[in-house]
């Protein structure tokens, strides 16, 4: 089985994909402890993606999570009394969360 490390949490791949970048989809997406219904949504999502596209889903969902994930973001800085937003780059699990969400 092939698990990744994020976050200090272990992801396994999902069963019918085979990716971990499925498997965390399917958790984000999930209410109330409800995975399978998640699961079921997503499998329903990335069907109708490799219907209408004619592409393989699961790279056409990373493409995607890729294209939308931010490059910097502003930070609260304190100096001399005053705060002021400074840009910093985000970092590359923090991306992955942040176009998921």
């Amino acid at each position: 089985m092939s698990e990744l490390l994020i976050d200090q949490k272990r992801y396994k791949a999902d069963l019918r994909y085979h990716s971990i970048t499925v498997s965390k989809f399917v958790n984000m997406s999930m209410e109330r402890g409800r995975k399978t219904a998640a699961r079921k949504n997503i499998y329903e999502m990335l069907a109708i993606l490799e219907k209408e596209t004619k592409q393989d889903p699961v790279k056409f969902l990373e493409q995607s999570l890729e294209n939308i994930a931010p490059n910097l973001e502003v930070r609260s800085v304190r100096i001399g009394g005053a705060n002021y937003q400074v840009p910093v780059p985000v970092s590359g699990m923090r991306k992955v969360t942040l176009s998921m969400r």
